[in-house]
């Protein structure tokens, strides 16, 4: 059995993590990077091998692509997800999780210049405080709160006049924390709380130091609720491990915002103790002992 790991930088923790975990199970580790790629090709993953991607743009993506056949196990668990991972813009993301039944919060995905039409769509959401999120909001930057009409048309017309073409609202949801949570196979193993920080509205502000990981905002028990929605994004977004954020709002309800893969990790498991790394490779040989029958095509 062989570990086809595309990595995705040659100096990145991770990929000393995984060899050396694959080293402790006999599993051969293969690194795919560019200049490994052309000897890989020549040799590439057959039935019961695992085949894991580090990198998170299109390249990355493709290549996986390239390596993905009939019996090659990965974290996906629909055959095209590896060229539908990221959609492009924050509204097809909450769209796909939506159509699947996960709670997200009340979305108008289209919002244009049109004055008459962004009225309706503040109405359709709850009414004012909104939130805008632009296409490419990203750890709290690109995430606008408009508390009353006056303001809306101005942030809408600069949106666009800056090339914003794909601008979702959303309600806004009054929360004093966020929950980030890591789903392995059908279960949550590991969580990180978010708090708001003073005179602001996004728990994941950049540069604020509370919501790095530590020990008194990392948790291994869930609820039965938050577990539920996690492993439930997970599933929609069709691999097997993801980081879920969910909002809890004041009212005790929770909405999902956002389901990642892949996703960086090494922080988190080095804080929380918990053996994530393991538990990714051994989920894949799992998965491919009950996918495939009888030894990989290697013979071992």
């Amino acid at each position: 059995m062989r570990f086809f790991h595309i990595q995705s930088a040659p100096n990145d923790p991770a990929n000393q993590a995984f060899a050396h975990i694959c080293g402790r199970r006999s599993i051969d580790y293969v690194p795919v990077l560019a200049s490994t790629l052309r000897s890989v090709l020549n040799d590439p993953p057959r039935r019961g091998d695992l085949l894991y991607c580090s990198g998170s743009a299109g390249p990355f993506f493709q290549v996986e692509a390239l390596l993905t056949r009939e019996g090659v196990v990965t974290l996906r668990n629909i055959p095209d997800a590896p060229f539908f991972d990221r959609p492009a813009d924050k509204g097809t993301e909450l769209l796909l999780l939506e159509r699947k039944g996960v709670r997200v919060p009340r979305t108008a995905y289209l919002v244009d210049n049109n004055t008459e039409r962004q009225s309706r769509s503040v109405q359709s959401v709850g009414g004012f405080p909104i939130v805008l999120r632009t296409s490419r909001a990203h750890e709290g930057i690109g995430i606008v709160k408009i508390n009353n009409p006056a303001s809306l048309p101005s942030a809408v017309n600069f949106m666009h006049w800056k090339g914003e073409s794909s601008l979702v609202m959303q309600e806004f949801i009054e929360h004093a924390s966020a929950l980030k949570v890591l789903c392995i196979g059908e279960r949550a193993v590991v969580g990180q709380r978010f708090l708001v920080p003073p005179n602001e509205f996004r728990t994941n502000r950049p540069g604020y130091d509370k919501n790095l990981p530590s020990k008194s905002n990392i948790f291994t028990r869930f609820t039965e609720e938050v577990e539920r929605q996690a492993v439930a994004a997970t599933r929609a977004i069709g691999v097997d491990s993801a980081v879920v954020n969910i909002v809890e709002g004041e009212d005790g309800r929770l909405v999902v915002t956002k389901a990642g893969f892949p996703f960086w990790y090494l922080r988190l498991e080095q804080v929380s103790g918990v053996p994530i790394t393991d538990m990714l490779v051994d989920h894949l040989v799992e998965k491919s002992r009950s996918e495939n029958d009888g030894p990989p095509e290697d013979g071992r």
